[in-house]
């Protein structure tokens, strides 16, 4: 509007192709859209369970006031409504609702087996307390390795922004589960029936038998416990691994590389013709709706940017540029993302990398290099990461000629330099701006041969002929030198479409071997997996830490080393189901995917917590350990799967959500968590309490050992 506004811009035209502000609104607007439908998903789950209107807005009334919590901590905290925290708010919508269900389902099973309101509503919260404040702090331990863990100062940005809401949105939950809902069901469910609440007594029967089953036969139990955890790394390793997507930098493009050097008129003539290539016909068919391109004198690129929906894949559309362009004369074209840093590699780029410690060399050898791949692996597009050398003009002092005529090199640069640059003076301050003023010699154009006319000030007075004591002559620029950790480097850097990269990897180290280095010149090869390896390896390192602080925080809270350990057992189920339905929906595994996992560890053990409070609540009641496992898995198996279905079915709707609605994909999240949760509930159900009863009678007979060898005399 300003542009139109504007008189002076009258004749200029313009077309807005990116706009990130929008993209940004539009991104916030669909996960806040997502987000109510996920609410909306957990409030019809919930009432299917409880089939009781005034329960299941109890119970919903701890979305909304857990949120507000929440953004009343970001608000007062400093922080931002943004792509991450709203992205944050949205993952933990069906988990605001747990702790509200066990203590809701409590309190409700207390007022059926006669209590009042006000005891049933005291006693069963008190009962729950303690387990619901583990499951909260369990996962909200899990967060903080992601919060602080990540080396990369934006990578640290966006899991702050991602974890911080989550955190304060769960400790709204567990005050409001603790304050908010017993007061709630004191007030409005006066009277409860038992037909008030659906009757799990079916499914809570044909648990209690198979469970029995599990306990009765825990060595084939173990067995199959053993076997699905083995089938994690074999799912892992039939999944592709891909990187976060970015709309600008991972546009199909074109990259063009002219050898040596060429003028930027020449520059400009050729990317004009390429653009005029890709005419409005090619564009419609390939669904493209804006190009874009950059150039000098050694090369340029252009990005081909699709229309918003478009149904063609970046590789289809590479495809189709090659065919457009197969080649330029006197040019070197490549199609595709093909980076040069090893942290912007993508997953299907190949990367070898010389050093050593004369640069000359190096340089000399990555040339030769370049040619004998590229002879040997036949089709594949590859670039090194040097620049070309320009040619260049270079005025040479005669020092003798120079020092008679009393000219000094110094003097010398600085008339060449004001005779062709200028000079900039101070800006002029006009009425609303400042304009940049520069004075130039008038005499001296840009060109060459006009330099012989430069006279140069002497130090006796009087100006002296540049051509009376200089020399021109023309050469190659100077290379520009990388070095490494003081070594100098060179990279080559290859692509194979629809060629496994680890297969052309293996095919560069054959080839490599065949090649002969000079003696001082070491190579390395290398791949964009390694990138993504690295952010994995600290996402897994981040990842132990999470198991480990969940188990401290347990161990503190339950002053038992038994129950947390069997709790971890639901961990390994978690990740089994997470993989298993990434390749059930054909999804990748994103870096998205790997935060997920990292969630996941908070998540799935807060059911295995409230199962082992009702066990080891009856234990202490002096019930035998099968029969607690038994009736505590009777008791706790309808706030379980409300728990865990309310939690899944708030994740439906970013299932579906678009995949380019943030900065990574959302969809994989989803999938990793909702499967994980999913599996990880029926690890909960039956090999906790497999594992529970594992861990005490190991631990009954190190205590049957350590008692022998204190009550044995002394030799």
């Amino acid at each position: 509007r300003e542009f139109e506004e504007d008189p002076r811009l009258g004749d200029l035209s313009y077309n807005i192709f990116f706009d990130q502000g929008d993209e940004i609104a539009k991104s916030i607007r669909k996960l806040g859209q997502t987000g109510l439908w996920g609410a909306l998903f957990a409030t019809l789950v919930l009432f299917l369970f409880l089939r009781h209107l005034r329960m299941t807005l109890i119970v919903m009334a701890a979305i909304p006031l857990s949120l507000f919590f929440a953004l009343l901590l970001v608000f007062f905290g400093g922080g931002s409504l943004n792509l991450f925290s709203m992205a944050g708010m949205t993952i933990v919508i069906g988990m605001l609702v747990d702790n509200a269900i066990v203590v809701l389902e409590r309190i409700f099973r207390l007022r059926q087996e006669g209590f009042d309101g006000t005891e049933a509503a005291w006693r069963g919260t008190s009962e729950v307390a303690l387990a619901i404040l583990t499951a909260t702090l369990t996962t909200m331990a899990a967060f903080l390795p992601l919060i602080f863990m990540a080396r990369e100062r934006q990578a640290r940005v966006a899991t702050r922004e991602l974890g911080f809401p989550v955190c304060y949105a769960l400790a709204g939950s567990l005050l409001v589960a603790l304050v908010v809902v017993p007061l709630a069901t004191r007030l409005l469910a006066r009277r409860v029936r038992r037909r008030d609440v659906l009757s799990f007594s079916p499914g809570a029967r044909a648990y209690r038998i198979s469970l029995a089953w599990v306990l009765e036969h825990r060595l084939l139990s173990v067995l199959v416990f053993l076997l699905l955890v083995g089938l994690v790394p074999v799912l892992l390793k039939r999944i592709p691994v891909v990187q976060e997507s970015d709309r600008f930098r991972d546009a199909p493009s074109l990259y063009v590389s002219f050898p040596g050097s060429t003028s930027t008129r020449h520059a400009e003539a050729v990317f004009t013709d390429l653009y005029r290539r890709f005419d409005a016909s090619w564009r419609r068919t390939n669904e493209i709706k804006h190009i874009w391109y950059r150039f000098d004198r050694g090369g340029g690129v252009m990005r081909f940017f699709p229309e918003e929906g478009s149904r063609r894949t970046k590789e289809e559309i590479e495809k189709a540029i090659a065919e457009r362009v197969s080649r330029l004369p006197g040019a070197e074209i490549n199609v595709g993302s093909i980076r040069f840093s090893k942290e912007d590699l993508e997953v299907r780029d190949v990367r070898v990398a010389l050093s050593g410690n004369e640069s000359a060399l190096v340089r000399e050898t990555a040339e030769k290099l370049k040619t004998f791949l590229r002879r040997r692996l036949g089709d594949v597009q590859v670039r090194g990461n040097w620049e070309e050398a320009e040619p260049e003009y270079t005025i040479g002092v005669r020092r003798t000629l120079a020092v008679r005529k009393g000219v000094s090199a110094a003097r010398v640069s600085a008339t060449v330099s004001w005779a062709l640059r200028g000079a900039r003076l101070r800006d002029f301050a006009g009425s609303e701006t400042e304009i940049p003023v520069w004075v130039h010699w008038q005499r001296v154009d840009q060109d060459i041969e006009s330099l012989s006319t430069l006279r140069v000030p002497a130090r006796g007075g009087g100006r002296v002929p540049l051509t009376a004591f200089t020399y021109l002559s023309q050469g190659p620029s100077p290379p520009v030198i990388r070095r490494v950790n003081g070594r100098a480097t060179a990279a080559l850097i290859f692509r194979s479409e629809g060629e496994d990269p680890a297969g052309m990897e293996a095919r560069i180290r054959n080839a490599l071997a065949e090649f002969s280095l000079p003696a001082g010149v070491e190579a390395e090869v290398g791949s964009g997996r390694e990138s993504v390896r690295e952010a994995q390896g600290e996402l897994l390192s981040a990842m132990e830490l999470s198991v480990v602080l969940v188990f401290l925080l347990m161990g503190v809270l339950f002053e038992s080393f038994i129950l947390p350990l069997a709790v971890l057992f639901s961990i390994p189920g978690a990740f089994l189901g997470s993989l298993a339905f990434l390749i059930l929906l054909g999804r990748p595994l994103e870096m998205m995917g790997w935060v997920g996992g990292l969630v996941l560890v908070g998540i799935v053990v807060n059911n295995a917590i409230v199962l082992m409070d009702a066990i080891g609540r009856l234990r202490r009641a002096g019930v035998g350990r099968l029969e607690a496992c038994l009736e505590g898995g009777r008791l706790r198996l309808r706030p379980i799967w409300m728990t865990a279905l309310s939690t899944i079915f708030g994740l439906v709707p970013m299932l579906f959500a678009d995949p380019r609605s943030g900065g990574g994909s959302w969809r994989t999240l989803s999938v990793v968590i909702a499967g994980g949760l999913f599996a990880s509930t029926f690890f909960t159900l039956y090999a906790v309490p497999l594992f529970y009863t594992l861990l005490g009678d190991l631990s009954a007979f190190l205590n049957r050992i350590r008692r022998w060898v204190l009550a044995s005399p002394p030799p």
